[in-house]
């Protein structure tokens, strides 16, 4: 079985040969593993080997010992979607056709302005993603 680190760093190949800007935040009180995507346009991935808080709620969630994609849409209406350690790729798939999404909807140009407004926006920012490191 994978763990946290190794699958994080698959994963963020991955990521990264698709284009992705990823920055990395590792949990100091558990073996979670963060991943922001394109300064947070494209959202984020929580990487674990246990259940998250309740009042974080990733997009992406990538579940060590899972054992089947599940995609839901919480009672917020933000879609959610867990997948076990061993579908990275369908990870990237879904994170690939996501990013082309917003996109389309909003124009590339926009879409890396918004990577720039996001990344102005979150420096000096004393919160969680604060101490994230560009990977």
């Amino acid at each position: 079985m994978y763990k946290t680190p190794s699958v994080a760093l698959d994963l963020i190949a991955l990521l990264k040969n698709e284009g992705f800007t990823v920055q990395r935040y590792d949990s100091v009180t558990t073996s979670s593993i963060y991943l922001k995507l394109d300064y947070g346009v494209a959202n984020s991935i929580r990487i674990g080997d246990h259940k998250g808080k309740k009042r974080y709620k990733y997009r992406y969630n990538v579940d060590i010992g899972r054992k089947q994609i599940n995609r839901h849409t919480s009672g917020e209406g933000w879609p959610r979607w867990y997948y076990p350690e061993t579908e990275l790729n369908a990870l990237i798939r879904d994170v690939v056709k996501e990013r082309k999404r917003i996109m389309q909807r909003y124009g590339q140009d926009s879409y890396w302005a918004l990577m720039v407004q996001k990344q102005f926006d979150n420096r000096g920012n004393k919160g969680f993603w604060s101490q994230a490191r560009l990977v």
